[in-house]
């Protein structure tokens, strides 16, 4: 409804700035990142570019975009010109975080607490920092700290929480986690926490019920809804996988991936042509990205397009050299014409991305055997058998064994 609201002002009044600034805010927060750039670009022409709100603006929409190169730049033009605004400082300290650059995201977070010192926010992550420069006993105890100050605020105690299960002290965990479950108010934050807990203990089927209490109090969570939908879809229940991916297309149809998974239910489930066209609708409303690039390579494959599909896979490949499921369609386009050199060393590269995936060694298996290299086929079979001892075509693959053996 917001949304629209401001799409019909928009049409009346064109040149305002803070309607121009709040419907760029509605396209990112509802991930439209086309209709956000679009929009950008219009007023780009105007005196709001020379703004810290446009900065802001583009370095926010780089973030969702997940592009931090872009995303960096922009913040920094944005707190160059209102070093005030702590907001920005903090997502570009995230940022760094994430890129390892702890001396530059602390003096960011020094900056954010002088000018909000009660953000917890600020605080949790400079534990993440004290926890990469020293260690997790310093940000337990700096976090700690902040209690006197804080009282028992659920985000610190799941915090501590989180890094007493990292240095691997079980009990102190369960302890926090009873503290937590034993707080009066159940608020965001410890469903938050529960959630976070069950999938480091891998207790992956009490997810879906957590994510069903945390929408009690916070309907529109939708990340948790994805983590329900994503744990049901690798567990192989891809009918309550649709469920939770339906309810968030429902809220909100352009959010990330919800798309994506949808159409690879449907292919899963041998839908091409569905499947198809929701990957389509994916790419159109947030961008080509290389899931959705090598999905469509998947499905073009089993339609047998090759063409097609080998495209689709290196256009993945570009946006994403290291993808391991489009070095593994590559491949098997490569093995189905009969380039085996060309296959086994695409296998080799997606290999090196996945070490652990059975899979490739049948694969491997399969190129050597059809090669008539009989000891390097049975090698490969042998390995895919130790780690994928239950695999369902066991019996095929010991006839190969057998056979060349």
């Amino acid at each position: 409804p917001a949304l629209k609201t401001l799409e019909g002002l928009i049409k009346k009044y064109p040149d305002d700035r803070s309607i121009n600034l709040a419907l760029i805010d509605a396209y990112i927060d509802t991930y439209k990142f086309n209709d956000a750039k679009n929009r950008i670009a219009i007023i780009a022409g105007t005196e709001i570019r020379e703004s810290y709100e446009f900065a802001s603006a583009n370095g926010r929409l780089y973030v969702q975009m997940g592009d931090p190169l872009q995303a960096i730049s922009w913040l920094r033009n944005s707190i160059n010109m209102n070093p005030l605004n702590d907001q920005d400082i903090y997502l570009l300290s995230e940022i760094l975080i994430k890129r390892a650059n702890f001396d530059a995201a602390k003096l960011l977070l020094n900056k954010c607490m002088e000018l909000d010192p009660v953000n917890p926010d600020y605080r949790i992550a400079y534990s993440k920092i004290v926890y990469e420069q020293q260690d997790d006993q310093a940000a337990i105890g700096y976090l700690l700290g902040l209690l006197d100050e804080f009282g028992e605020s659920p985000k610190i105690l799941s915090e501590i929480a989180i890094f007493y299960y990292r240095a691997g002290r079980v009990k102190d965990f369960e302890a926090y986690r009873e503290k937590l479950e034993k707080l009066p108010t159940k608020d965001k934050a410890l469903y938050e926490f529960l959630i976070r807990a069950a999938l480091l203990d891998e207790r992956f089927a009490e997810i879906p019920g957590l994510v069903e209490n945390l929408l009690q109090i916070e309907p529109g969570a939708l990340e948790a809804m994805m983590t329900a939908g994503r744990v049901l879809f690798e567990d192989g229940k891809l009918v309550d996988a649709a469920k939770w991916f339906r309810r968030i297309q429902d809220k909100l149809d352009t959010y990330p991936k919800v798309q994506y998974y949808i159409a690879k239910i449907k292919y899963l489930s041998k839908d091409y042509e569905g499947a198809l066209k929701d990957v389509q609708a994916d790419i159109k409303a947030n961008g080509e990205n290389d899931a959705d690039l090598t999905l469509m390579g998947q499905i073009y494959t089993a339609q047998d397009k090759l063409i097609e599909a080998e495209n689709h896979f290196k256009k993945a490949q570009k946006l994403n050299p290291k993808s391991y499921e489009s070095l593994m369609g590559l491949a098997d386009i490569s093995t189905k014409r009969n380039n085996f050199d060309l296959a086994l060393d695409l296998y080799k590269k997606a290999q090196k991305e996945k070490i652990d995936e059975p899979i490739i060694h049948r694969s491997i298996g399969n190129v050597y055997r059809r090669l008539g290299q009989g000891a390097l086929a049975v090698e490969s079979y042998k390995l895919y058998l130790e780690m994928a001892p239950e695999a369902s075509d066991k019996a095929q693959i010991e006839s190969y064994i057998n056979l060349m053996q």
